[in-house]
C-alpha cells in the first residue's frame, strides 16, 4: 500500500522555526526577509508567512521577497520543545 507523504510544513514545523527566527530578528532590532517561490507545493509556508506579517515588498524572476518590517515573535506552544545547536 502506497503511504501519503507529507511535507513538514504541513505539520507546523514551519511556523515554529519562522518564529525561532522571528525572535532572533526582534533580538537584534532588524527587519526580517525571505525569498519565496508561490507554487502549490509552498502553499502551507506561503499562507504561513502572510499569518506571521510578512509583505511582499519586490518580485524577481517569479521570486517574491518578503519582509517583516517589525518582527514580533510569538510564544511557543507549551507541548513544543524547540531546541537549537549553535
Amino acid at each position: 500500500m502506497a503511504r501519503k507523504q507529507h511535507r513538514v510544513m504541513s505539520r507546523g514545523v514551519g511556523s515554529l522555526l519562522l518564529n525561532f527566527l522571528i525572535d532572533r530578528a526582534h533580538r537584534a532590532n532588524v527587519p526580517l526577509r525571505a525569498d519565496f517561490i508561490p507554487n502549490s507545493r509552498n502553499r502551507v509556508m506561503g499562507v504561513t508567512y502572510g499569518f506571521a506579517g510578512f509583505k511582499k515588498v519586490s518580485e524577481r524572476d517569479g521570486i517574491h521577497c518578503l519582509e517583516l518590517a517589525q518582527p514580533v515573535p510569538q510564544p511557543t506552544p507549551h507541548y513544543v520543545t524547540l531546541t537549537i545547536d549553535e
